[in-house]
């Protein structure tokens, strides 16, 4: 049912955009084209930065590519061994956890519990209907003996 629902939405929503960039596209065709001034300037500056890193002038491709790689390997052994020390600190505490919280299961005394009330309960309803039938008999013996004079 869920998985309906979603693709519903998800079909809605696709024909919705295609829809809103349908009327769009004449708007959007009839904008002037971008200035190349702001990519020159984004050119200028990554020339500029690789210029203070290989200062003689001379750009190998090779060299670049080395240091890059390079770069990538330690920040992946640096990441690695940080998600190591993580895996330790929690087999550590999952360690600590096991070994404090063993204790023997105590027994759930739930339904002796119960039984007990129940008897309890029981034997004050017997003690209830046993004084209930004496009062009974003892106004009966009393109305009788009442009767007898007359």
């Amino acid at each position: 049912m869920l998985e309906l629902i979603a693709s519903i939405i998800l079909i809605g929503s696709i024909l919705g955009i295609s829809i809103i960039l349908f009327n769009k596209i004449p708007v959007l065709a009839a904008l002037p084209p971008i200035e190349s001034k702001d990519q020159e300037k984004f050119l200028l500056k990554i020339k500029k930065a690789i210029k203070q890193i290989n200062p003689s002038g001379i750009f190998i491709f090779e060299k670049f590519l080395q240091k890059i790689l390079l770069w990538i390997r330690i920040l992946s052994s640096k990441i690695e061994n940080s998600a190591n020390n993580i895996l330790k600190r929690l087999r550590q505490r999952e360690k600590q956890k096991k070994s404090s919280s063993f204790t023997p299961v105590k027994k759930d005394n739930y339904w002796q519990e119960i039984k007990k009330h129940q008897n309890t309960k029981l034997k004050s309803n017997l003690l209830v209907k046993k004084s209930l039938k004496t009062r009974k008999l003892k106004i009966k013996t009393k109305t009788i003996k009442q009767k007898k004079p007359r």
